[in-house]
């Protein structure tokens, strides 16, 4: 329930299977690392399951981080798609930094595809294998050994370098 509507497992099942679809025709790959950005809604939910189910890899990006430490996330899990959670149809609207130059999918925060409104999934059945990676998040730890350009740059601007974690779809699953 949110708001002023309550959804069942089919409606997110539903939903989620049409964020995979748009996105795999948007060029998402397996392994590829979608960032995700939106405030808290269906819609989140649907578009960070719908990463899953296209066999992506999730990023979230908490709009309250500092833009820079956004940027140095994006950058440093190589993100290849922005998957923005938004009603807005003003399409000059942008985030800055490193998402402005990533390919951007719209859903709003319903769960629905705006930008394809015609787009209907069949069934999407993710087959991901167990070792292939769920999601990626980062800690505010400043472990050296990952990603040296990221840390180097954190550094030389005086932030700590966050540690980006992975965790795979065996280590993600419930029934592990």
């Amino acid at each position: 329930r949110h708001e002023d509507r309550e959804w069942t497992f089919q409606d997110l099942a539903r939903s989620a299977s049409d964020v995979a679809a748009l996105l795999a025709a948007r060029g998402v790959q397996p392994r590829d690392v979608v960032a995700v950005s939106g405030p808290r809604s269906f819609g989140l939910i649907s578009g960070m399951v719908g990463v899953l189910l296209a066999r992506g890899v999730l990023l979230t990006l908490d709009s309250s981080l500092p833009a820079a430490r956004r940027d140095l996330m994006v950058q440093a899990a190589s993100a290849k798609q922005w998957l923005s959670i938004s009603d807005s149809t003003d399409e000059t609207e942008q985030a800055g930094g490193a998402l402005a130059s990533l390919p951007r999918t719209r859903i709003s925060s319903q769960g629905t595809c705006p930008d394809e409104p015609a787009l209907r999934a069949s069934t999407i059945t993710s087959n991901a294998d167990p070792e292939d990676p769920a999601y990626i998040f980062f800690t505010s730890g400043s472990e050296i050994g990952f990603y040296q350009e990221c840390v180097a740059k954190a550094h030389a601007q005086g932030r700590k370098a966050p540690k980006l974690i992975t965790v795979t779809h065996e280590h993600a699953s419930l029934n592990a």
